[in-house]
């Protein structure tokens, strides 16, 4: 399912001027026409076992403060419940403790600002709540098994080669 930005860009704008649309993209901070088998960002809650558990008002503040992450403890005050009980829910629906399952959500949004955006690594490190470029280097390279840099090295050399071919 492509997002309501990448329909109108492919469907009206690129027909027009490939040019403009890519411009446009950049201004929406898409670092390229996302194609409709691109992965598009959505919401952790749309997970069942998330509803059942009743966690969906955590993840939402999750999602909604990833620049400057909440701790446990105000998650689980806002939450209702205790700190273990919450623990015991995540454990439960995710397999993660929250701690984790927020580091987790943090560096999948930051996966897809490195692979979406043209923002500088620094950014998108303070964007996804890390204090510095190279501990959010450190955090993605341990759960993705590549670094931010490469990964885009790599997405941009991919991008690429089709354009090369064609001329």
């Amino acid at each position: 399912m492509m997002a309501t930005a990448d329909v109108l860009l492919n469907t009206i704008i690129a027909p027009l001027s490939v040019g403009l649309a890519n411009s446009i993209s950049q201004v929406l901070l898409m670092h390229a026409i996302r194609t409709p088998d691109t992965y598009q960002p959505r919401s952790e809650n749309d997970s069942v076992h998330l509803q059942q558990a009743r966690l969906e008002s955590i993840i939402e503040l999750m999602e909604t403060n990833m620049e400057t992450p909440l701790s446990i403890t105000r998650l689980a005050a806002h939450s209702g419940f205790s700190i273990r009980r919450l623990e015991r829910r995540f454990l439960k629906a995710t397999g993660y403790t929250p701690k984790k399952f927020y580091l987790l959500l943090r560096l999948k949004h930051g996966r897809t600002l490195v692979e979406q955006t043209a923002c500088s690594l620094t950014e998108i490190a303070i964007s996804t709540g890390f204090s510095s470029g190279a501990s959010f280097s450190r955090a993605f390279a341990r759960q993705y098994d590549i670094t931010p840099a490469r990964l885009r090295a790599l997405n941009a050399t991919v991008s690429r080669a089709p354009d090369s071919a064609s001329t």
